[in-house]
C-alpha cells in the first residue's frame, strides 16, 4: 500500500511540474508534514472568512436602517459601489503589486510587506472603533420557522399571564416568518451567479494557456504568464470608475433626464458576459492549438507559439465589466429586496456564490476530465495542453453560461418587480416632473 501511495503522489508531482515548470520547486513530503502545513493554513482560512463575510454587513450596519429617504438610499448605492472598487484596487495590488515584489526580491520582504499591511489596518480599526455603530447579534433560528411559523397553538402554553413568551424556541413572530419567506423568493436569483462564478474562475488555466503565447512588450521585456489573470481586476476598476463618474451622467446630461440602469438588467449584463467571453476564450484557443501542431509542438508542452496573448484581451474585458456588473448589481439586490432587518445577512448573501463557483468547476473539470479520458485517451483537459481541447472546454461554459442566462429570465418574470428598481423609478420620475 505505501509503494502505491508514494507512487500516486509521484504522479501528482509529475503533473504538477509540467502545469507550472518550474516556478515553484514541488516537494512530496511525509504526512506529518503535510499535516503540520495544513494546521497553518487554518488561521488564514478562518481569518480570510471572518473578513469576507463581515466587512460590506458591518459598513451597511453604519447607516440608519429606518431612513428611507432618497438621500440615504443614494448614499448606501455609492458605500456598495466605492466597497468593490476598494476591494478590486485591493486585489489588484495583491495579485500584481506584492506578487511581483516576492518574485523579484523574495519571498521574506514580499511577506514583510503583507505584514505591515496589515499590521496598519487592525490599528486604524481598532482606533476608529468609538466611532462605529455597534448593533447587537440577533437569533435568527430559520429552520424552525417551517415548524412552527407563527400560529400558537396553545396560548396558556406558549404565554404567562402578563403575556410574555414563556418558551421562545416554540414561537415565531410575523416578522420572522416574513424573512425567510423572503430568503427562499431570492435564492433562485442567488443560484444563478454560481455558474457565472465557475465561467470567471479560470486563473490556473489561463496561466499556463498564456504561457504557451507570445508576451513580448520589447525584445528584452516579457509580461509574467501570471499579470494577465489579474486584467478582469484591472477593468473591472476601470468600468467602475467610468460607469458612475462618466458613463451615467453623460447619458442623463444628453437626454435631459436622470439615467440609470435597473438591478436586474445588470445582473443579465453580467451573466450574459461570461458566454461571450468563453466563446472568444474558444475561439483564441483553437487557433493557439492548431498554431502549436503545425509548428511541430504537439509533445513540447510549454513551447510558445507565434500568436500573441492580447488576442485573450477582449475575453479579459468581458470577464471585467460582467464582475463589475454582478458583484453590485447582486449585492444591491438582495440589501433592496430583503427587510432592513436582514441587511447584515443580505450583505453576506452574494459570498455563497463566490464559494459555490469554483466548488462547481472543479466538479465540470472531473466529469469532463473522466468521460473524454476514457479509453486511455488525451483528455479535453490533458496535461499536455498541446494535445487537449481546452477550446471545447470553453465552448461547453460558453454553452453553460447562455443556458444560465435563460434560467435567469425565467427567474425574473418569476419573481416580478424589484423595490430598488421601482424607488429608482419613483425618484427618476419625480425629478424629471421637477425640471
Amino acid at each position: 500500500m505505501k509503494k502505491r501511495a508514494s507512487h500516486a503522489q509521484k504522479k501528482i508531482a509529475v503533473w504538477l511540474k509540467k502545469q507550472y515548470a518550474g516556478r515553484a520547486k514541488i516537494e512530496i513530503s511525509n504526512r506529518k508534514r503535510t499535516e503540520h502545513n495544513r494546521a497553518d493554513d487554518w488561521p488564514e482560512l478562518v481569518g480570510c472568512g471572518g473578513i469576507k463575510s463581515s466587512l460590506l454587513a458591518f459598513g451597511v450596519d453604519q447607516f440608519d436602517s429606518t431612513d428611507n429617504s432618497e438621500r440615504a438610499s443614494l448614499s448606501l448605492d455609492k458605500y456598495i459601489s466605492r466597497y468593490y472598487q476598494v476591494m478590486l484596487i485591493s486585489n489588484f495590488v495583491g495579485l500584481s503589486g506584492v506578487v511581483y515584489v516576492q518574485e523579484r526580491f523574495g519571498w521574506k520582504l514580499g511577506f514583510g510587506i503583507s505584514i505591515i499591511l496589515l499590521f496598519f489596518a487592525v490599528l486604524s480599526f481598532f482606533a476608529a472603533s468609538p466611532l462605529y455603530v455597534m448593533l447587537k447579534a440577533k437569533k435568527r433560528p430559520f429552520c424552525r420557522f417551517l415548524n412552527k411559523s407563527c400560529i400558537i397553538s396553545n396560548a396558556k402554553q406558549d404565554f404567562s399571564l402578563d403575556k410574555n413568551v414563556l418558551e421562545p424556541s416554540r414561537v415565531c413572530t410575523v416578522d420572522q416568518v416574513e424573512e425567510l419567506k423572503a430568503l427562499i423568493k431570492v435564492a433562485p436569483i442567488l443560484s444563478t451567479s454560481f455558474i457565472f462564478y465557475s465561467a470567471i474562475s479560470q486563473s490556473s488555466i489561463e496561466v499556463v494557456l498564456v504561457k504557451t503565447m507570445e508576451r513580448h512588450l520589447t525584445p528584452n521585456f516579457e509580461i509574467p504568464a501570471g499579470f494577465f489573470t489579474s486584467l478582469p481586476l484591472l477593468f473591472s476598476i476601470i468600468w467602475l470608475a467610468l460607469y458612475d463618474h462618466l458613463i451615467i451622467p453623460l447619458a442623463s446630461k444628453i437626454l435631459g433626464r436622470p439615467v440609470s440602469i435597473s438591478i436586474k438588467t445588470r445582473l443579465g449584463i453580467g451573466l450574459l458576459s461570461p458566454s461571450l467571453a468563453m466563446a472568444l476564450a474558444a475561439v483564441v484557443e483553437s487557433l493557439r492549438r492548431k498554431a502549436a501542431i503545425q509548428e511541430g509542438f504537439a509533445d513540447k508542452l510549454l513551447a510558445v507559439v507565434n500568436i500573441s496573448a492580447s488576442w485573450l484581451l477582449p475575453k479579459f474585458l468581458l470577464s471585467g465589466i460582467g464582475n463589475a456588473f454582478i458583484m453590485i448589481g447582486l449585492a444591491e439586490f438582495f440589501l433592496k429586496e430583503l427587510p432592513k432587518s436582514m441587511s447584515s445577512v443580505a450583505s453576506v448573501i452574494p459570498t455563497i456564490g463566490v464559494g459555490m463557483g469554483p466548488l462547481l468547476l472543479t466538479f465540470i473539470f472531473s466529469m469532463i476530465d473522466y468521460v473524454t479520458g476514457k479509453g486511455g485517451k488525451d483528455s479535453w483537459v490533458s496535461t499536455n495542453v498541446n494535445k487537449a481541447h481546452f477550446d471545447y472546454f470553453f465552448w461547453l461554459l460558453s454553452i453553460l453560461s447562455l443556458i444560465n442566462f435563460v434560467y435567469f429570465l425565467i427567474c425574473c418574470k418569476a419573481y416580478g418587480p424589484c423595490i430598488g428598481d421601482q424607488d429608482v423609478k419613483d425618484r427618476d420620475e419625480e425629478k424629471a416632473i421637477k425640471h
